[in-house]
């Protein structure tokens, strides 16, 4: 059997939340095999920053049959 994957979009604003992340991460069934940050850049005067706009979570599900 091979295994089964959700992807779940974890949406910020801005900073990521710890806890609020820990207690997301922390309700999933699987494991979590992976946490990729989806970053974009911002212009300004001063210079360029870059901020996380979400985050994809990849997690390991139980194979169905």
């Amino acid at each position: 059997m091979k295994p089964a994957y959700k992807v779940h979009k974890y949406g910020t604003t801005g900073d990521i939340d710890p806890l609020h992340l820990e207690l997301f991460l922390n309700s999933l069934d699987g494991e979590v095999e992976a946490i990729l940050p989806n970053l974009n850049r911002q212009y300004t005067p001063l210079g360029v920053y870059a901020y996380t706009n979400y985050l994809l979570i990849v997690e390991r599900t139980k194979a169905v049959g």
